[in-house]
């Protein structure tokens, strides 16, 4: 009766597994093997369903998501090599902080695009996605950590 009980139990952890497995595969974008256009279209038609966007700021803002789709395939792509690479380095606080800073202007860059291209109510409710998104997690578990290290 018991290996009956345990083999169910196996059998119903590694059915979840699967599924999950295979729900992680169909929504990310950057584990699949799309193309940086096919991305790019992709995320331009969800921005246009949640802002209702025209055809003109549909073309500009494509021409943002490409470009934002070729950079993180080159990352991709030279993360990938470092990794494989017999002499990898590991990245000191100035390499870091190099990074983060690039990473930083760029999503500056781009919020200043996002706000040319899109009207009051539009760029709001960008900001929310964006928001929602993750972007600012990093920041906010940096709060928490601090507030409890000082007892609040």
């Amino acid at each position: 009766m018991k290996k009956i009980i345990v083999a169910a139990l196996l059998l119903s952890g590694l059915a979840g597994f699967a599924q999950t497995e295979g729900r992680k595969s169909e929504t990310g974008m950057m584990k699949s093997d799309m193309t940086p256009e096919q991305m790019a279209t992709l995320r331009t038609k969800k921005l246009t369903l949640a802002l209702d966007l025209t055809e003109a700021q549909q073309k500009k803002i494509l021409a943002i998501q490409l470009e934002n789709a070729k950079l993180r395939m080159e990352k991709k792509e030279a993360w990938k090599d470092q990794k494989e690479s017999e002499n990898r380095k590991s990245f000191s606080a100035e390499d870091r902080f190099k990074l983060q800073n690039e990473r930083l202007d760029r999503a500056i860059a781009q919020k200043e695009q996002m706000r040319s291209i899109l009207n009051e109510e539009q760029f709001g409710k960008w900001e929310k996605m964006h928001q929602r998104r993750g972007h600012d997690k990093h920041f906010k578990g940096m709060r928490s950590r601090t507030a409890r290290h000082h007892g609040k």
